[in-house]
């Protein structure tokens, strides 16, 4: 076994038995090179610096300027450890790991060398801290693309009981399509990198390219948390209590996230679909869709395997026309930063198609919907707008297919029959 995951001893004294902490040192050489770097080349006489580090100027450069240990230690011409010793005697309290690296990351002042030569400079990333804090219709939105694509780590500060580097929390999101994550970024006022990964094979499965970004946060987990966003929720998540104006808005990101709208080869026609691991969700998505117009449609139930055992996914799916009334109500007055352009065009592909549509049969079928008329006045209605398309050389199949997509609601079993009778009669006539 290695020293090291890039060196067989270290590069400084050649010794293997003192473990390995960073670029090529052990713990001895390490520490060594580190105080060199922070103590001062100009040499103090003896006992000046126990003299100038008294309680107030600690208490003035330490607590009230925010410098470091470092700083100090290389203005008075001593050790870091001095410092410490100083400030024990005077009761005065050492700032934690986490407050040290925050105030850090804030100066600028977390940097190291690649071993290219590079010198990269840590930042803390900035966003609107108050962006989950009420609802809006682009944090509604975000919200559901978090859902989606997105995953939150506790972190051990949070969870000591999962294995995590980190000590705070932290969201990731990671798609395939770069503009999504982009308008997340900028809904949030977030600068933090956007990251790609390289296509790989793992187990002879190969996984594509996608790009990525982390915001590690203490504050932004725990509410989110407080929203249904929870560590591994695939299985798990649940739909969030929502006010109903931003309903759609999250259920538009969740569809840019794992939904899909695309047209089929052979008949042309458009369909929408949502997948999701968990059964749950997917009711409660589904029920608030019925409540808004669309049509009931069946749960379809995908079973797979994987390493961990057996799974299953979820599956809702609309065609026809009920994607033209789906992209009325999930893009209706909304702007271009809060969806994904692709899937926008594609829905509003379907909605121009199905417009027309909708216009010509509400010329025939206006009174069946808005007055009460007897069953047999109902169907003569749907009949004259069917013969009108027969008259056009469509088959029956497709006159059929083409009123149920355009929510007509047509004749069916023995009455249907009889319909065709009488086309097949006026069809033959002037009749409209």
């Amino acid at each position: 076994m290695s020293w090291s995951r890039k060196h067989e001893k270290c590069i400084e004294c050649g010794t293997t038995r003192v473990p390995h902490i960073a670029r090529g040192l052990c713990k001895e050489c390490y520490n060594k090179k580190l105080n060199l770097k922070h103590r001062s080349t100009e040499k103090i006489p003896r006992g000046q610096s126990a003299a100038k580090l008294t309680k107030d100027y600690l208490d003035s450069e330490y607590c009230e300027k925010q410098r470091s240990l470092a700083e100090i230690s290389k203005e008075c011409g001593c050790s870091r450890q001095y410092i410490y010793k100083k400030m024990a005697q005077y009761g005065i309290p050492r700032r934690d790991k986490a407050a040290a690296r925050e105030l850090a990351l804030d100066q600028g002042k977390l940097r190291f060398e690649r071993e290219e030569g590079v010198i990269v400079t840590l930042k803390k990333t900035v966003y609107n801290e108050s962006f989950f804090s009420n609802w809006t219709s682009e944090m509604a939105y975000v919200l559901g693309v978090i859902a989606t694509d997105g995953n939150v780590d506790p972190g051990y500060r949070n969870d000591p009981t999962r294995r995590s580097t980190r000590a705070c929390g932290r969201l990731g999101i990671a798609q395939k399509e770069p503009e999504l994550l982009v308008k997340v970024l900028n809904l949030m006022s977030c600068d933090t990198k956007l990251h790609r990964s390289k296509e790989r094979v793992s187990e002879g499965v190969k996984a594509g390219s996608v790009y990525y970004f982390y915001i590690n946060d203490d504050q932004l987990y725990h509410r989110l948390v407080q929203l249904g966003i929870t560590p591994r929720k695939s299985l798990t998540l649940k739909f969030p209590e929502i006010p109903n104006e931003y309903i759609r808005h999250f259920i538009r990101g969740c569809w840019d996230g794992d939904g899909t709208v695309y047209f089929e080869s052979r008949s042309g026609r458009p369909v929408a679909k949502f997948v999701c691991g968990s059964k749950e969700f997917i009711q409660s998505m589904q029920s608030v869709l019925n409540s808004n117009g669309l049509p009931k449609q069946t749960i379809c139930i995908q079973k797979y395997k994987t390493k961990r055992g057996n799974g299953c996914s979820f599956t809702i799916q609309y065609t026809g026309a009920s994607c033209a009334f789906l992209f009325d109500y999930l893009y209706d007055g909304v702007s271009s930063e809060q969806y994904l352009s692709r899937k926008y065009i594609l829905f509003k592909t379907a909605f121009d198609k199905y417009q027309g549509m909708k216009e010509d049969i509400e010329e025939y079928s206006m009174r069946a919907f808005g007055v009460r008329l007897s069953k047999n006045a109902y169907h003569d209605e749907v009949v004259r707008l069917i013969i009108r398309m027969r008259l056009e050389k469509r088959s029956f199949e497709e006159i059929y297919s083409y009123l149920l997509e355009a929510g007509v609601k047509c004749p069916h079993g023995q009455e249907w029959t009889l319909a065709k009778v009488r086309m097949e009669y006026w069809a033959h006539r002037d009749f409209i």
